[in-house]
C-alpha cells in the first residue's frame, strides 16, 4: 500500500544502529506489514532483534501511500534506542509493553525520542511534550519530568518509571 524502498530502509537501519551504539554486526530484522495502514510499532524480540511495524508508521502524513524518510528515522531511531536499552543489563527489565501503563509507555518513548533528537534529527519535541502531558497532566512539575526524560542519557527502567510516577503525582489532577 505504501511505496517503500527496502534498500533505503536497510541503509537507514544500519546508519541508525551505528549511531545508537548497537554492537557491530548485530542483525536487526525489520518486518513491515504493508497491508495495514495503522502506525503500530513494537520490538518483537531482542534475540534475534526483530522490529515489527505497521505500514502507516512509515507513511508521509501529507502524501498518502508515500514513504516518509524523516518519519522512518524518528520511528526506527526510537525503537533502536529502546532495543539498546533492552540489550543493556544495567537498564533493568521493564514490563512487557502490553503490561506497561500508558504513562510508562509514553515516558519510555519520550526518552527514546529525546535521544533521537540528541543525534541531531528533528524528533518532534512538541508532539512528545503534548503526548507526555496528556498522560501525566499539565503542570510545571510535569514539564520538568518531561525535560528529565527528553534530555536524559544513561537512564535505567527504574529511572524512567520513577520520573513517570513523579510526573503523575506533580499533576494538579493527581
Amino acid at each position: 500500500m505504501v511505496d517503500y524502498d527496502a534498500s533505503r530502509i536497510r541503509v537507514l537501519v544500519e546508519q541508525l544502529a551505528d549511531q545508537v551504539g548497537l554492537p557491530a554486526g548485530l542483525e536487526v530484522e525489520v518486518r513491515i506489514d504493508e497491508t495495514v495502514p495503522l502506525g503500530r510499532v513494537r520490538i518483537a524480540s531482542t534475540d534475534p532483534v526483530v522490529i515489527e511495524i505497521d505500514g502507516g508508521a512509515l507513511e508521509d502524513p501529507k502524501r498518502i501511500r508515500q514513504y516518509y524518510p524523516l518519519g522512518a528515522t524518528r520511528v526506527l531511531g526510537r525503537l533502536l534506542f529502546q532495543t539498546s536499552d533492552l540489550l543493556d543489563t544495567s537498564f533493568g527489565t521493564p514490563p512487557d509493553r502490553d503490561d506497561q501503563s500508558l504513562a510508562q509507555r509514553v515516558s519510555w518513548d519520550t526518552y527514546g525520542a529525546g535521544r533521537v533528537a540528541g543525534l541531531g534529527y528533528d524528533a518532534q519535541r512538541q508532539r512528545w511534550l503534548y503526548a507526555f502531558r496528556t498522560r501525566h497532566g499539565f503542570s510545571d512539575g510535569v514539564d520538568r519530568s518531561f525535560e528529565e526524560l527528553w534530555s536524559g542519557t544513561g537512564l535505567s527502567w527504574a529511572d524512567i518509571d520513577r520520573v513517570s510516577a513523579t510526573a503523575s503525582s506533580a499533576s494538579p489532577a493527581a
